[in-house]
């Protein structure tokens, strides 16, 4: 064998050239981090004006809320409707009643009567005496895109659902049991007619 004048030449023993080919097999502890417990978020019911617990007016102010929500950039506040304005609804579509646009018409005027306000500005009051001010505001809503009255449509409905949990909650409170055609949680008689299908 030659080597080179300058290079040095180890004499490695047979039992520490072995040493190096033994597989060394590590074990890492995986880091475990304690992750912070996050309570469900649980949506508190709203609740009636004060004046629901009067004797005999009260009863004018059971159901009634409003809500306030914003869509595509615009403040909108809506209410819920009496059983006055559930019946003007019905005037309103009676030209559309039997057609494709029937459903449409209802939600059109559905959304006329609920509305309250759109970025802070109420509605017009109607100038003519025959006309009621849910007609007014069918008029200007008539005039909105289908998407913009399919999004207020779906609060008004979100509103009427709360307005049911409320109504449920008050009786489970109370330990009484709503009679049959108040019971909120059953299916409604006329289902679809001019009501909110409960969910």
């Amino acid at each position: 064998m030659s080597v080179a004048p300058d290079a040095i030449v180890y004499d490695v023993p047979q039992q520490l050239s072995f040493a190096f080919e033994e597989e060394v097999v590590a074990t890492v502890e995986p880091v475990v981090t304690e992750e912070p417990v996050v309570e469900p978020k649980v949506d508190k019911l709203p609740e009636f004006d004060p004046r629901c617990r009067q004797d005999f007016e009260g009863l004018l102010y059971l159901g009634r809320l409003t809500s306030t929500f914003k869509w595509s950039g615009h403040k909108i506040k809506i209410q819920t409707i009496d059983q006055g304005a559930y019946l003007e609804v019905s005037e309103l579509i009676r030209q559309y009643e039997g057609g494709l646009a029937g459903l449409q018409a209802q939600m059109t005027a559905m959304v006329a009567a609920c509305l309250v306000s759109i970025d802070g500005k109420g509605f017009p009051v109607p100038l003519m005496e025959d006309e009621s001010e849910i007609d007014a505001k069918f008029q200007w809503v008539l005039k909105l895109h289908p998407f913009a009255i399919n999004a207020i449509y779906e609060k008004f409905d979100e509103l009427e659902y709360k307005v049911k949990q409320v109504l449920d909650e008050m009786g489970k409170a109370r330990g009484a049991e709503l009679p049959p055609g108040l019971d909120t949680t059953s299916e409604l008689p006329n289902e679809g007619a001019f009501f909110i299908n409960p969910r």
